[in-house]
């Protein structure tokens, strides 16, 4: 029998697994404050680093232009700009790296936009100041120079926010929700439009370069609003009017359609994820029909736009004033050429978005019924929406071919009978209220032709041939309703939408009689529609009143003129009673705000910004509530 082999010592170095754990235990309590502190010093100093530059610009912008205090502020900005590259840059400890060439060309990519914006930002302050070196007088460049002062600070601050992958994983979370990016490329596209319009280049005087009324012009444009702080004609050069209707042609089609319509028409495949959130943000149906939708809504854009410039261009013919720069007074002149007018109207008209190189906008033009008609026309064909283009385009096909064509669906009769609806009854409103009030000017059949045009304008497009500021309160408050409900889905219009309103109608008709759910046209309409119109109702209205209790708190002007003045910016209408450009800077913040939540929708945006829930099987129980 053998005997018991003793114990092997442990080798030295080894313990227990229990004494291993509790020393480790141990090690990180010891640890932990330290790792606290290299934490909190870590942020300290990011913080320090935003405090530092926040504090250098606040100085900068109160001494612009004191070439003794800005010289030596903007030496220490440009020379800040080398280190702050490359903590941008620099990817944190322990931070997960992506995989594959896509993430790391798109952190690329922000990362290069970035640091070429704060390199402009920085370079126009540099010719502003060398400008003011060899000026008598200094006034000009301090508008230039404090707006590029706050674009530095702002690329900074979003530089260092979104340093190492952060950016990337940002972009490629927005990239997967499809309320995310379309907010994301609408407010990048608004923010880079606003550098442009603040470039030297763009202005036609160096004074008029700020970059707050650069961002506005620019938002209202991408949001095919129409709201300006000043004359386009008269502030912007030629390539300023470029940037501008370039962003209306994008605010109209939008920025996803626009850059997979190029993918798409370069021969080139969708990626399986692109494809399908284009197809829930276009309303496709379908992946099979997604390339067929976007080759029709860039054919039916650019093919209505041609038609309506070449109409322009020869009805034009009979106002030689059109011809006139923007030193002449004249209510017509501005553009300085023809074509330009032409070109430029017909796109602001169907893009919906309501800006003029004229000095009056079309109220030069308010006996004139060619041209009237056919910017209205353009407004109408745009605020109906690409689906019922389409729709009505195969309608009229069958009946060229001598067949008959199958029934207008549920969507395009609702649309056509609501807007007819509010178009006819709307202008004859107009023509009993405004009759010897702001059309007193006008011959009759002027006026009968202004009060039409408008009825059209007034919903989304932004034109005017007849002085808003003048109209009766009664029409005001009109125009505030009909502003809010809007254009029509997939059109490049804002507001609630005629079939909001139209659901909405039907539902609070339906309880008035009884029925079990709502009917129009001789259909029932799916609880689900109704709800998410009275949701989208709700969010409008909210978002208005917000908006207009802010502008009461900044503006002096009258409760009802800033309630329209926020009515138009909301709903993306860009009609003004004239005090658009009197507002206080605070006043244009709130007006961008509005303008940017009208474009992208409110369920949109509140979807942007809500997080993913988990459904739970659990139904909780009901009860009685009172009504009314």
């Amino acid at each position: 029998m053998s005997e018991p082999r003793p114990s092997t010592p442990p080798p030295r170095g080894s313990l227990p697994p229990e004494e291993r754990a509790s020393r480790a235990s141990l090690l990180d309590v010891a640890h932990a404050p330290v790792a606290k502190g290299r934490a909190a010093a870590q942020s300290l100093g990011l913080t320090g680093v935003l405090v530092a530059a926040l504090v250098i610009v606040v100085v900068d912008f109160g001494l612009a232009i004191h070439l003794w205090a800005s010289i030596p502020l903007t030496v220490l900005q440009t020379a800040l700009a080398f280190p702050w590259m490359e903590l941008v840059l620099r990817a944190e400890t322990g931070e997960r790296r992506p995989r594959g060439w896509l993430p790391k060309a798109r952190m690329l990519l922000a990362h290069f936009v970035n640091i070429g914006l704060l390199a402009f930002a920085l370079v126009e302050k540099w010719i502003a100041l060398v400008g003011a070196l060899h000026a008598s007088d200094v006034t000009p460049f301090v508008s230039s120079y404090r707006s590029f002062s706050v674009v530095a600070l702002v690329m900074a601050t979003l530089g260092i926010l979104g340093r190492g992958h952060r950016a990337q994983r940002f972009l490629a979370d927005a990239a997967d929700h499809p309320a995310r990016l379309m907010v994301l490329s609408f407010g990048i596209t608004a923010f880079l439009g606003g550098f442009l319009l603040t470039l030297p280049e763009a202005v036609v005087r160096v004074e008029d370069a700020s970059f707050l009324d650069g961002l506005f012009t620019a938002t209202s444009a991408v949001c095919v609003t129409g709201l300006a702080v000043n004359d386009v004609g008269a502030t912007y050069t030629f390539f300023g009017e470029a940037v501008i209707v370039v962003l209306a042609q994008i605010g109209g089609l939008g920025i996803m359609v626009l850059s997979a319509s190029f993918v798409v028409l370069a021969g080139r495949k969708l990626r399986v994820k692109q494809s399908a959130v284009l197809v829930e943000m276009i309303d496709a149906g379908s992946l099979a029909a997604l390339r067929r939708t976007l080759i029709a809504i860039v054919g039916y854009t650019l093919l209505f736009e041609a038609i309506g410039a070449l109409l322009l261009y020869a009805f034009t013919g009979f106002h030689p004033e059109v011809m006139r720069g923007p030193d002449d007074p004249h209510p017509i002149a501005g553009a300085g050429d023809r074509a330009w007018w032409s070109v430029f109207t017909a796109v602001s008209a169907f893009c919906n978005a309501g800006f003029c190189l004229s000095h009056a906008n079309l109220a030069g033009f308010a006996a004139s019924w060619p041209i009237c008609l056919t910017v209205a026309a353009l407004i109408t064909v745009g605020g109906i929406g690409f689906p019922v283009i389409d729709e009505l385009r195969r309608h009229a096909w069958e009946r060229v071919r001598r067949r008959r064509p199958d029934r207008l669906s549920l969507h395009a009769r609702i649309v056509l009978g609501t807007s007819a609806m509010l178009t006819l009854g709307v202008a004859a409103i107009l023509l009993v209220l405004e009759w010897s009030q702001s059309l007193a000017h006008l011959p009759w059949h002027a006026r009968v032709l202004a009060s039409l045009f408008q009825s059209v304008s007034m919903r989304t497009a932004g034109f005017n041939t007849i002085d808003l500021g003048a109209m009766r309160a009664v029409s005001i408050a009109l125009a505030c309703v009909v502003m809010v409900i809007g254009a029509s889905p997939g059109s490049t219009g804002g507001g609630i939408k005629t079939t909001s309103f139209a659901a909405i109608c039907a539902e609070v008709w339906a309880e008035l009689r009884g029925h079990a759910s709502a009917r129009l046209l001789d259909r029932r309409l799916e609880p689900g529609v109704v709800r998410r119109a009275m949701g989208v109702t709700f969010l409008s209205l909210a978002i208005v009143m917000l908006g207009t209790f802010a502008m009461l708190m900044t503006e002096d002007h009258e409760p009802l003129r800033i309630l329209f003045e926020v009515c138009s910016a909301f709903s993306t209408a860009g009609l003004s009673t004239g005090i658009t450009s009197s507002l206080s800077p605070a006043g244009k913040l709130v007006l961008i705000v509005m303008m940017f939540a009208g474009r992208t929708g409110p369920l949109t945006l509140a979807l942007a910004m809500a997080t993913e829930t988990k459904r739970t099987p659990v139904q909780l129980a009901s009860e009685r509530v009172m009504i009314g």
